[in-house]
């Protein structure tokens, strides 16, 4: 009996020294994705020399590059929408989840979860309008600016 349960212990401790060395060698655990390294850059610098010396570093936006990733932003949100309010109208309780909460042993615990993903869909879909929202006054993405705007110096 003993020589058993050394043996189940034993190969418990090599299956979590497997999970744990497979976790901390993953890269999720190191902290690296492919979008870390594959990332654009829409923004360069450049240096000024002013009159009186001094060396100034101002960021240089790619205009048309930073469109199209907030265009590609904009759909992405835009289809999230749709997803959210997807789950939400099919989280809504009907004659069937009445059914089920009163008849089953476990009905409340799945009306509480059917009304925690509702809720959590809910709030989702109010940040991913204010989102929306935010990226509605961008001008160069309704076809606005696409000239730098020039200002007069007095």
């Amino acid at each position: 009996m003993r020589t058993l349960y050394r043996q189940f212990r034993n190969g418990l401790f090599r299956l979590i020294a497997t999970l744990l060395s497979l976790y901390l060698f993953s890269p999720l655990a190191q902290g690296t994705s492919q979008t870390e390294t594959e990332q654009t850059t829409w923004t360069t610098n450049r240096t000024l020399v002013a009159d009186d010396g001094l060396l100034y570093s101002l960021p240089v936006v790619d205009r048309q590059q930073l469109s199209s990733e907030i265009h590609t932003l904009s759909q992405q949100l835009k289809q999230r929408r749709e997803d959210l309010a997807q789950i939400i109208e099919q989280s809504q309780f009907t004659t069937k989840d009445a059914l089920i909460i009163a008849a089953l042993p476990g009905g409340f615990i799945y009306a509480a979860v059917k009304k925690q993903r509702s809720h959590q869909a809910q709030q989702e879909m109010s940040l991913v309008v204010s989102q929306l929202d935010s990226l509605v006054e961008y001008a160069p993405l309704h076809g606005g600016l696409t000239q730098p705007r020039l200002f007069a110096a007095r």
